[in-house]
Order: structure tokens, then sequence, then C-alpha cells
């Protein structure tokens, strides 16, 4: 346990009373780039603590931080889980021309018309939560939440709705009550049991605010003209404030499949979780990556680095694609998403596909097999190619597999309702024989009433003895 009783900032002098809120000074009033935190002191000495990524504490020596790791379960336990992963062999690297199709350049013309054909519509892309167009004033102000159901002032203006349903107690642990009802009802349903006239809103959260100030629109076309399709992909990683930031960048030619971006991305702010058995990418592989100079300095020069082979007229490619574009604050129109193409053809209303089950079904091809080492990006991105050049060249068998699909899901709706149904079932017999238990057990209660008297005598007599009222004492034998 660190003894340290006040942190101050190196910068300004400023006195912190905790490692948290000193971090959250330095990511706000000190932002500067790199993949460790800015060195700190407790005191003006020049005292630096050590830090542990893994377990998030301070060491005043190497050798404490040492003693730590080696004694700690929890570096105990990772270093065996990274030594199973290094065990297994490692697969041979993807190569555009193994497992992905190869698109003759005769018929180049006649794949990006089709692509270009598939683009989605503004409103399928907004639908999709895709940012199409700068935040102003009032869509800033849309942003507040109201205080107690939660709601944002955009989604109630949206529904017309001004009452303000919530629940004002809090859900039950897991552990204490499975249902986990609320306290204040102790309800299950989300539908509130306190009604209000109208919201409470908050003002919008800075974070939000100046996240989505910095979103910007796809240069304008430029001569000579760009890429004409890219296939896009990012690996993120979490950073102080449970959000995201992009620590890798992929991108191919969706026509030719050339790569031409495969860097990693040095976060802006202190990373809390690297997210490696997604991402694949490791606080030491960015630590080396920064020191060859191979990383880009965090999400603005990444987005610069994309610009320089897109512009507004590219068709971007992708797979749930709205989440690569956010964390680069990038707006474009111009978008053919995976993800979206299967779940239209399928007309399922909340089912999504994964890029796997897509390359699974669609292709017979297994991707994303390295386990605990993490997403390769870059065969995402020629997995995510593939899948998109299948659909828009195989309409037909899409439509085929739309219907199987279809069929699949409708019966695991039923499954589901009949299961649904059948715990419906057993909760009223239940309830039916807790109602026959309680009068059984009121009488019993009632039979035994506190206030009676029973006598040594009355007990005697039920087991048979003669009462002694009758001359004959059978305690006295």
């Amino acid at each position: 346990m660190s003894s340290i009783s006040a942190w101050f900032c190196r910068h300004c002098g400023d006195k912190l009373p905790t490692k948290s809120a000193l971090y959250n000074h330095l990511a706000l009033r000190h932002p500067r780039p790199g993949p460790t935190p800015q060195p700190l002191f407790h005191n003006p000495a020049s005292f630096e603590p050590i830090h542990c990524d893994i377990c998030d504490r301070e060491f005043r020596s190497e050798a404490g931080l040492q003693s730590h790791i080696a004694n700690s379960k929890v570096h105990k336990k990772a270093a065996k889980q990274y030594a199973a992963a290094q065990a297994k062999p490692t697969p041979p690297p993807t190569q555009p021309g193994n497992r992905w199709s190869v698109i003759p350049a005769s018929q180049q013309p006649a794949a990006l018309a089709a692509l270009t054909a598939h683009c989605h519509t503004p409103d399928d892309l907004t639908k999709h939560q895709f940012l199409l167009q700068p935040y102003g004033p009032a869509d800033l102000d849309a942003l507040r939440k109201c205080k107690h159901c939660g709601a944002t002032q955009k989604k109630m203006q949206t529904r017309a709705i001004t009452e303000c349903t919530y629940h004002p107690g809090e859900r039950k642990p897991y552990r204490i009550d499975k249902d986990r009802a609320y306290t204040c009802c102790g309800e299950t349903g989300c539908g509130g049991c306190t009604s209000r006239p109208e919201h409470d809103y908050l003002p919008p959260d800075r974070w939000l605010v100046t996240k989505f100030q910095e979103y910007a629109s796809t240069p304008a076309r430029s001569h000579p003209r760009k890429h004409p399709a890219v296939t896009l992909d990012c690996e993120m990683a979490g950073v102080v404030g449970n959000v995201g930031q992009v620590v890798l960048l992929c991108a191919a030619d969706y026509l030719t499949g050339e790569t031409i971006i495969n860097k990693l991305v040095r976060p802006t702010s202190r990373v809390v979780d690297w997210r490696t058995r997604v991402s694949g990418v490791t606080q030491q592989t960015m630590a080396d990556a920064i020191a060859r100079g191979e990383a880009l300095a965090g999400w603005r020069e990444a987005r610069e680095e994309l610009w320089k082979y897109v512009d507004a007229d590219t068709v971007l490619i992708g797979h749930s694609l709205q989440n690569d574009l956010d964390v680069l604050r990038v707006i474009h129109a111009n978008v053919v998403d995976s993800a979206i193409l299967a779940r239209n053809a399928v007309n399922s209303g909340g089912r999504q596909w994964g890029l796997k089950g897509l390359c699974e079904e669609l292709l017979g091809v297994d991707v994303q097999t390295n386990g605990m080492r993490g997403h390769d990006c870059l065969e995402d991105v020629m997995a995510t190619r593939e899948v998109v050049l299948w659909c828009t060249r195989e309409p037909g068998k899409l439509q085929g597999w739309a219907e199987e699909a279809r069929a699949r899901e409708l019966a695991l709706k039923v499954q589901r309702e009949i299961e649904r149904l059948e715990k419906k079932k057993q909760a009223e017999r239940e309830k039916v024989g807790r109602e026959r238990k309680e009068p059984r057990q009121r009488e019993r209660a009632e039979e035994y009433s506190e206030d009676e008297v029973v006598l040594w005598s009355d007990i005697a007599e039920d087991l048979g003895w003669p009462h002694p009222n009758t001359g004959y004492d059978p305690w006295s034998d």
C-alpha cells in the first residue's frame, strides 16, 4: 500500500489529494502524447515513483517493483497465460494472394461500380450511429442527460416525450437477487415507478462536447484522384475516462488489395487497458515502435495519414465502420459496411453479425484464430474486403443465405418465446404453491399461540399417562 499522502504536478505545482486526481489533472491541464504517464512526484524533491501498469500501483524503487512482480499472483497468472500463448504455433502472416481474391485490372471498373451501387443511404448510416455532419451549438446542447432517467435531450425530443419516468432506487446486486430488482419498488422492468412532469437535464459532458467539436469531414476531391475505394480497420485501447483511443491503423486498396497503411498509433492519454486479446497490441510493442520512430503521434496524425490516401469521393469499406471513424473523428458519407449489408439482407431488427461469423458462413474462411494474442488487424481488413466483394458479386447467393438466416432467427425467436412462457408458468405455479402454504402456516401459528400455557400434565395425558387428578402421579415413580 502506497504511503504517499499528497501528489504534486511537476508542471504547475498544484497539490492533488490522490493519484487519480493527479492523472485527471494532467490529462485536462497538461495533455501530452505518450503511452506512459508523465513523471510524477509526491514532494518538491526529485522522487519519481515507478508505475506498474498491470496492477495500477506505484513503487518507490525498481527493487520494490521487481519484488512485487516476483510475488504477485496477478503477475504469475499473466506470465502463465503469456507462456501458453507463446507455446502455440504462430500462423503465417496474411498475404493477399493466398486466401483473398485478386481483381484483374480489366474487372476493376465493374467491381468499383458494383461497390458504389451498394453505398448506404444517409438514413441507413444515421440509424447505425454514423456522424454525417459537424455538431452545432443546438446539437451539443442536445447531448444533455436527464439526472433522473439518464435519457438524452435529443432522444426525448425525437420521441416527443416530455414526462420523465424513472426508478429512484438502484438495482440489487446479482449475488443478492438474480433478477436484479429495483430497491425502490421490487420490480425488474426498466419502465420506471416514479414520474415527473418534465425532465431535469444536466449540463452536457465536457468530454463529449470536446469530442464532437474535434470531428472533421474528409477533404474534397483532389487532383490527381486518390484511391477510389479503401478498406479500413482500427484497433483500440482503453484510456483514462473509460474511453477508447486508436492504437493501430490498417488500410488497404479495395480494388488491388495493396496495403497502404499498417502503423501503430501512440495514444494521447494514459492507457488503462491495452485490450491485447482483441487489439493484439501490448505496451512493449508500442514502446518499441515509439523508440524506432514508427508510431503515429495520436489520432490526429493517424487521421492525417488516412487523408493522404482518401478524399470525399473515396468509398470507405469496413465492418462496423462507425467505431473506426469515431476514434479517428472522421465524417464520411460514402460508406459500405459489411455488418450493415448482412443486417439489411436478413432484415433483422437487432441481430448484428460479427466479421468472424460472416467469414465462416459466407466464405468458409476461418479468421481471428490467434486467441489471447489478439486480432490481426490487416487480416480483418482483407476479410472485410472479401465479404463485401462476395456480397456485391453474388447478390443471389446473398439472398439465399439471408433466407436461411431469417429461418434460423425465427426458430430461435420461437424457442426463446417458448422458454419465456415456460418460465412464466413456472413462476405462476410457485406463486400458487406459496399462496396455498401461507394459510396452513397461519393456522399452525394460531394453534400454537404464544399466550397459550402448556402444562406437563397435559403432555403426559397426551402420551397415555393417567391424569394427576385421578390420584396417580406418574412422575413419582
